[in-house]
């Protein structure tokens, strides 16, 4: 089975959440390879659209947590009042968060009722978990929300910038696009290529067992095994090669070679 994100980072926010010291915080940063872009810590949960557009933007900036129960001044574990629904959180999620990331993200409950460490003995903790997912960024906010002086905006590139979460600009539209770039065309075109080829594997396969049937059906007709004939079914044997020439061309195309002077292939 394939380990998810949130069941890798179980363990490391448990330890976290049991030892909140500024060690145990950027032992957790680490481990997603960032600075601060990475986390929010909430003492108890805001407007769920605005956490919406904190979960778009860490998304954004390479995937990481939302931490609530714990106060961000002095990491102190402090406790929820009660678990926030699930339910409730992916409903509003769902007006502002694109499908592909929404499906990927995951709200982990901690109960500490019997927690052998002190501050934390009865408290409640929710950590929501962010994957990154570079070859769908950027993940755009997809609806409006205002309430006095916050705002989340439609058609919005939330990105994270040390610890807070801003619109981005022309800059760091650019760095996400060419992070997509450099993590999903790789992949993709080489993909393609194995699969072109295993297709054109597949045709010459094909051309073989008809000209092996059209010998055979010759020598059982003459009585003179081995004897060269022409093609039965002419017809199959051109179309087979047709395919076959356009399955190459295909190929070379896939791997930038359709420019490339003949002489030099």
């Amino acid at each position: 089975m394939v380990e998810t994100f949130s069941q890798r980072i179980k363990d490391d926010i448990v330890r976290f959440i049991a030892n909140p010291s500024r060690d145990g915080l950027q032992e957790l940063i680490r481990f997603f390879g960032g600075e601060f872009d990475q986390y929010e810590l909430k003492e108890a949960w805001p407007p769920i659209p605005r956490m919406a557009k904190t979960a778009i933007a860490i998304a954004n900036s390479g995937g990481g947590v939302i931490l609530f129960g714990i106060r961000d001044a002095t990491l102190e574990p402090v406790g929820l009042g009660e678990l926030m629904s699930k339910q409730q959180v992916f409903d509003t999620f769902r007006s502002f968060v694109p499908g592909p990331l929404l499906n990927e993200i995951t709200l982990l409950d901690f109960d500490y009722a019997n927690a052998s460490y002190e501050p934390l003995r009865g408290k409640l903790i929710q950590v929501l978990a962010i994957p990154d997912l570079p070859h769908d960024i950027p993940f755009v906010c997809e609806d409006e929300w205002h309430k006095d002086d916050d705002h989340v905006r439609r058609g919005a590139i939330y990105v994270r910038s040390g610890t807070n979460t801003r619109e981005a600009d022309y800059d760091q539209v650019q760095r996400l696009l060419q992070r997509r770039m450099a993590t999903e065309l790789p992949g993709s075109s080489t993909r393609k290529v194995t699969g072109e080829l295993e297709q054109l594997h597949a045709l010459y396969r094909a051309l073989l067992r008809a000209r092996q049937f059209e010998t055979e059906s010759f020598d059982t007709a003459h009585g003179d095994p081995g004897t060269p004939a022409a093609p039965l079914v002419p017809s199959l044997d051109d179309y087979l090669r047709a395919l076959i020439t356009r399955k190459q061309r295909q190929i070379e195309t896939a791997l930038g070679l359709d420019n490339v002077p003949a002489e030099i292939r």
